[in-house]
């Protein structure tokens, strides 16, 4: 089983993730405790420790992503979400794609999944209307594509080197599909 380098997801995700779940809940129980002029006792304190124990779940689900090759097919986990496809699903038209410049793969909503600056993780739909499963930290992605017409969208350390294996194992399960077939008949 090959294991892939998916990309990590940037800084200023983890920045946000910071203010917006821990940061803001903290500076809200601040100006109630100076506004009241009294301190409100643990209700506040449960405040602050479910506010850091939120942060803290976030930010290890944002490290869980992982892309792995195996015989049967391809496993995809992403912060809370994760894909498993058997090769014979796969159409041969594995690419790498700018999502600037590709407006049909480009994402445009997200149906259940995590969108953050510099990170989109979980499902999305496409331009053209497609649902995506997606790991995308970066605008060059690699892009596959299911005979269902679900698309899989990954940023990984080094494209080339994942199209060229991707394409390989998609090729040869194909032959091996047509020489069972062939035998078969």
């Amino acid at each position: 089983m090959d294991r892939i380098a998916l990309y990590q997801a940037p800084g200023k995700a983890y920045l946000l993730l910071f203010v917006v779940a821990f940061l803001i809940p903290c500076l809200i129980v601040l100006a109630g405790w100076r506004i009241s002029g009294r301190f409100q006792g643990s209700a506040q304190w449960v405040v602050v420790a479910v506010s850091a124990i939120a942060t803290g779940a976030l930010a290890a689900a944002m490290c869980r992503h992982t892309l792995q090759l195996s015989p049967r097919g391809i496993e995809v986990r992403s912060t809370f979400y994760s894909k498993s496809i058997a090769w014979q699903e796969f159409e041969p038209d594995v690419a790498i794609i700018r999502l600037s410049k590709t407006p049909a793969s480009a994402l445009t909503l997200r149906t259940n999944g995590v969108a953050l600056p510099g990170l989109r993780s979980g499902w999305f739909r496409t331009g053209n209307g497609s649902r995506a499963f997606v790991w995308i930290t970066t605008d060059d992605v690699v892009r596959l594509t299911t005979r269902s017409g679900c698309v899989v969208l990954l940023s990984v350390a080094d494209p080339a080197r994942l199209r060229d294996a991707l394409r390989a194992r998609i090729h040869a399960s194909r032959a091996h599909l047509h020489d069972s077939a062939a035998g078969a008949s």
